[in-house]
């Protein structure tokens, strides 16, 4: 399928920084899930995150689910606008577990900065 090729991983970059306000992603070679690396910026009223040189690697054969043999970044920078004081009650109301609809294996993470 054209879309797991080089040329397709940049459309559907092209196409995500087109339809998400505040994204920024480039890619100019290779393909985001082979480990070949991109950089990522978004932004909006709340959030500030940049990625550079993201890795993400996927192995497919060896597990049940979405297995990551990589996750790796040159540099990882998130920043969280000051949210208005909430109670203790309000606070503890909107926790949430977060499920999958399977299994997720995450070899390994690497980064050079986190800030």
């Amino acid at each position: 399928c054209l879309l797991f090729t080089a040329p397709g991983n940049q459309f559907i970059a092209y196409s995500a920084n087109k339809m998400v306000d505040g994204l920024h992603i480039e890619i100019e070679k290779g393909r985001f899930l082979y480990n070949n690396p991109f950089n990522v910026s978004f932004k909006n009223q709340s959030t500030d995150f940049k990625a550079q040189q993201l890795k993400i690697d996927l192995f497919w054969w060896q597990c049940d689910g979405l297995c990551i043999e990589n996750v790796s970044a040159r540099s990882v920078k998130l920043a969280l606008a000051n949210a208005p004081e909430a109670t203790q009650q309000s606070t503890s109301a909107t926790l949430a577990k977060i499920t999958f609809p399977g299994n997720i294996a995450l070899t390994t993470i690497a980064k050079n900065e986190f800030v």
